[in-house]
């Protein structure tokens, strides 16, 4: 009897090794990765199998990289921490690999306009899940090669996207705007080779992977790109509302402006017009130039190498054919203005006058007293009212006097210094908190950099109440983290 229980027991212990080993070959061929995310500085994603030992996590820059094993135990779901620009993640289990590969691609956007795409595969390749917290007033434009058209721009305002369920797939191109330049951690899947959009007659927008492709268009010099010296004079941007506003503060309207071209080979030489002016549009929707032909301006003085200087010179055409004629009949203006300035304690701040200096013009800066009594101010006597290092009792009203002649007041703010408190990290998550406070009623953008150099939008900071509890939940991807707030209006 105890020979044949051990019998037995050894029987059902070598079925059991050898049903073991038949799973582990099954689950080796198909080794699936799945639901790869970020959530703050944690990178995780899922592993399909039904058995995992013996198995190894290989990571690599990209996914033509060089893999490594990662000496961590292997689970699903496998986190780790986001401390890189890039990294692709696999599974190994003996010699057989996963099918795909998870990754994260962090990619940081500069402010103004952006070619972009997106380079993993989310599952759900929404607009609001690809960048579920832009900065506000994002516009993202996405092209329909099948009907060779513009789709209607999707703005980013109020926390959410006016076209959320706008997809951007791998391999689709776009134009992002972004306001302020901010950090987006892109996670998903990939395989080998990358998925290609279908390629339409006509115009088409797309994104294609660095590894393992190069796509150009089929002429003699696909490299060629415009000629040194080139200048795009017509900056068009539809949709967008970007007034003209005068140096008296007072908004500009009508369909008589015209603007002009101006270069320098020096900044402070003598500018030259270069072609011929063009209809500029002002009021609501317009405030860019027109987009009649003639946009594109070669500047004859440029060299491959020289550095070069424009200026855009706008005047009303009733008041002379060029602006040398119209700025004799009062009717040039420049390209800026003085505004109101709202500043923190010990920051800088300048009033500058937007007409053209003029011989003999005679210039003095007031400060109001009180509700009526205009004093001048001390040796401001220039078109330029500078403060270096504001103080609390710089702020006030202020006006420039040209020859005699009163222009539009102009308000600087200084408020006390934001107060930074109750710094704390959190190393399970690699959070990082702390307790800010600030005048109330202002709205604010809060930033972040690793280098005090390069600023990123964290977020948005609207009529502060005074103080607030802020987390940033991405620190942990940083090996040092900078804070800094911004007024962003009253």
């Amino acid at each position: 009897m105890k020979i044949g229980r051990a019998t037995s027991f050894g029987v059902a212990l070598a079925t059991f090794l050898f049903a073991s080993n038949w799973q582990l070959h099954a689950q080796a061929t198909s080794v699936v990765l799945t639901n790869a995310r970020v959530q703050g500085a944690s990178f995780s994603f899922e592993i399909l199998a039904s058995d995992l030992s013996g198995c190894v996590v290989q990571a690599a820059p990209g996914l033509s990289g060089s893999w490594t094993d990662l000496p961590m135990a292997v689970q699903s779901p496998f986190a780790i921490r986001v401390d890189q620009q890039a990294r692709f993640f696999r599974v190994r289990c003996g010699d057989l690999l996963s099918v795909n590969a998870a990754g994260y691609v962090a990619s940081v956007f500069p402010a103004g306009y952006s070619m972009i795409g997106n380079p993993l595969d989310r599952g759900n390749n929404a607009v609001a899940a690809l960048f579920p917290n832009p900065p506000p007033k994002t516009l993202l434009y996405t092209f329909d090669a099948k009907h060779q058209t513009w789709r209607n721009a999707n703005e980013f305002e109020f926390g959410a996207w006016t076209q959320p369920d706008e997809t951007l797939n791998i391999g689709d191109g776009a134009f992002l705007f972004a306001p302020f330049s901010f950090r987006q951690v892109f996670a998903g899947l990939a395989t080998k080779p990358p998925a290609f959009p279908q390629i339409e007659g006509g115009l088409n927008l797309l994104s294609v992977s660095t590894e393992g492709f190069w796509y150009h268009h089929n002429q003699p010099n696909p490299t060629a790109v415009p000629p040194q010296g080139t200048i795009y004079f017509n900056n068009y941007a539809p949709h967008v509302d970007a007034p003209f506003v005068g140096p008296d503060g007072s908004r500009l309207e009508g369909s008589n402006w015209v603007a002009q071209l101006y270069a320098s080979s020096s900044q402070s030489g003598v500018f030259v017009p270069v072609g011929v002016p063009l209809p500029f549009l002002t009021g609501a929707g317009a405030g860019y130039f027109d987009t009649t032909a003639g946009a594109l301006r070669m500047i004859p003085f440029v060299t491959p190498g020289d550095p070069a200087w424009a200026q855009a010179r706008m005047w009303d055409r009733r008041t002379g054919t060029t602006f040398e004629e119209a700025m004799a009949n009062g009717g040039a203006w420049g390209v800026s203005s003085a505004t109101n300035r709202t500043i923190f304690v010990g920051m800088r701040a300048r009033f500058s006058c937007a007409l053209q200096d003029a011989p003999g013009t005679v210039y003095q800066w007031q400060k109001l007293n009180n509700t009526s009594n205009w004093v001048n101010f001390l040796d401001a006597t220039t078109r330029d009212l500078g403060f270096d290092a504001a103080r609390p009792e710089d702020a006030g009203l202020y006006r420039l006097l040209i020859n005699q002649t009163a222009g539009h007041p102009v308000q600087l703010l200084v408020l006390s210094p934001p107060q930074f408190g109750g710094l704390t990290y959190e190393p399970s998550n690699g959070a990082f908190r702390f307790a800010l406070g600030a005048p109330a009623a202002f709205n604010y953008r809060l930033e972040a950099s690793s280098d005090l150099t390069n600023w990123l939008y964290q977020t948005t900071l609207d009529n502060f109440k005074g103080s607030q509890q802020v987390r940033d939940v991405e620190a942990g991807s940083f090996s040092r983290r900078f804070y800094r707030l911004i007024i962003a209006g009253p």
